[in-house]
């Protein structure tokens, strides 16, 4: 649906749904992956320690996503540089969420065989 002349980019209850929506991506993000990193004794398997860069760098990109939209719907701007870069922040954000739940366990795991706890 088309925009009316004049009306925001990013309305108050999109920005602050998005805002909402992307910190908590980051925080079960940091909850499931990062932050139960490790045996108990502080080793780490070989995919964890491959793994760790990427998702911390995933996690900085969901909470820079999150400010961009908070920021986006304060501003209540209606430039087209504004909705350029909320269309890049939900791609991006689309983009991150995929390479960290899917592409980054499913690489290192599957396709680099890297150890993973798995016992045997």
């Amino acid at each position: 649906m088309p925009r009316a002349p004049g009306a925001p980019v990013v309305s108050l209850a999109q920005g602050v749904v998005l805002t909402a929506l992307t910190a908590a991506a980051a925080l079960g993000l940091h909850a499931l992956a990062i932050d139960g990193i490790g045996f108990p004794d502080g080793h780490r398997t070989e995919y964890e320690r491959w793994a760790l860069p990427f998702l911390r760098t995933a996690l900085a990109g969901l909470l820079a996503c999150s400010i961009l939209y908070a920021t986006l719907a304060a501003s209540r701007t209606d430039s087209p540089t504004a909705a350029r870069w909320f269309r890049v922040a939900l791609v991006a954000t689309a983009l991150i969420l995929l390479g960290a739940f899917v592409l980054i366990p499913a690489i290192g795991q599957q396709v680099l065989h890297l150890e993973h706890g798995q016992g045997g």
